[in-house]
């Protein structure tokens, strides 16, 4: 079966008139942020690669160099930070864009719970959604995440503005496996993250439930990924997909679709699914009605059974 990892976007086609807007970034780090970024770096940085395997795309925001996750030194800091900002500038500055892809409704109703997340490896860059689980405690999806000083919590303040929060901690849930679609093995991709400074108030924690495993069942997804596949564009602000449970029936996987294409695609990884205003499932992969694409299957792992992981992680931060 071909699946999508979604933590990643592609900037080929993000217009320069998208590029130039990323100079507003520059007055909009959060005051915790040790890095400095100018306009020039940022369009210096503007090369980006993308790869194929078999009928799996995966789409690189931009390539990166040296893997910045151990340095210090403030130039690669700078160098870091005129890339991620550039991603930024491509995915949270490119206008009025639906995520999810199909027939999608308001997500102001989940907007609270929500953030992005951003991360950094050696082969590229790219962003997800997460789910608020404290002030300073984001849940996403394990492959969206780096080490702290290579990934970041996005939002946008009160007035608009993008404001990238350092990480303290990230935490991959032990039975994670990075190769495990290949290997068709079992994996939980789920992934703590804590901020250095607490999330703003208008952000507020969702409460874990159960997710029912009755066929049919409803659910929403809510996530800030593209609205059309590969359109770097389309993505950036936060929309709602109802989707609905169908077989086969997991206790470890929620299994989502709906009769209208509508469903998760790239960025939505680690987006919340909610059921009755409850988080039950964080998304970990998507594909097309014809195995290429978004808006056939959407794929989450369920949050419950992992509650206890959850709660023991956060304690042993406290």
């Amino acid at each position: 079966m071909t699946r999508r990892q979604l933590c990643v976007t592609s900037a080929r086609r993000v217009a320069i008139s998208t590029i130039s807007r990323a100079a507003e970034i520059n007055d909009a780090i959060a005051p915790s942020s040790s890095v400095v970024s100018t306009r020039s770096q940022l369009l210096a940085s503007a090369s980006v690669t993308g790869s194929a395997t078999g009928g799996a795309i995966k789409m690189d925001c931009m390539a990166f160099g040296p893997a910045f996750a151990e340095r210090a030194d403030m130039a690669e800091r700078a160098m870091f930070a005129a890339r991620f900002f550039l991603c930024l500038a491509a995915l949270a500055l490119s206008g009025r864009a639906q995520a999810m892809v199909g027939p999608t409704g308001d997500a102001g109703g989940y907007a609270a719970h929500v953030v992005m997340a951003l991360a950094q490896s050696g082969r590229g860059a790219g962003f997800c959604s997460g789910a608020v689980l404290a002030p300073n405690v984001v849940l996403t999806a394990a492959h969206c995440v780096a080490s702290p000083q290579a990934t970041r919590v996005h939002f946008r303040d009160g007035a608009g503005k993008p404001v990238l929060m350092e990480v303290a901690r990230v935490t991959r849930h032990p039975g994670f496996r990075a190769d495990a679609v290949k290997a068709r093995a079992k994996s939980i991709d789920l992934a703590l993250i804590e901020t250095k400074e607490p999330l703003p108030a208008s952000f507020a924690p969702v409460a874990i439930d159960e997710a029912s495993n009755e066929v049919g069942a409803a659910f929403d997804v809510a996530g800030f990924g593209v609205a059309r596949p590969g359109v770097a564009s389309t993505s950036g602000v936060l929309r709602r997909a109802r989707l609905s449970l169908r077989a086969p029936l997991s206790h470890v996987l929620l299994w989502l679709s709906s009769d209208d294409g509508a469903g998760a695609c790239t960025g939505d990884s680690g987006a919340p699914v909610f059921a009755n205003g409850a988080l039950v499932g964080i998304v970990a992969f998507a594909q097309g009605q014809t195995g290429r694409g978004c808006g056939g299957l959407t794929q989450a792992v369920r949050v419950a059974p992992y509650r206890a992981w959850i709660e023991q992680t956060i304690a042993g931060w406290r």
